[in-house]
């Protein structure tokens, strides 16, 4: 996978019906935020289009005392 021009790896791959497979990953910190970040998978060589999802930034850490 790639998201945001960061690769990732698939951390859970389970098939659906047909030929729909969910895919669950974890985003690196490195992966870039807003509206519209492309995300594809690829399989054996073959790349899907990209899609699009929203990521918001992590929240800020919040001050100690």
């Amino acid at each position: 996978m790639t998201a945001g021009g960061v690769d990732i790896p698939a951390a859970i791959v389970q098939p659906g019906l047909g030929n729909v497979f969910q895919v669950q990953f974890k985003l690196a910190a490195t992966v870039s935020t807003g509206a519209r970040v492309p995300v594809t998978v690829t399989i054996d060589g073959r790349t899907s289009l990209p899609f699009y999802i929203p990521i918001n930034p992590a929240p800020a850490p919040e001050p100690s005392n």
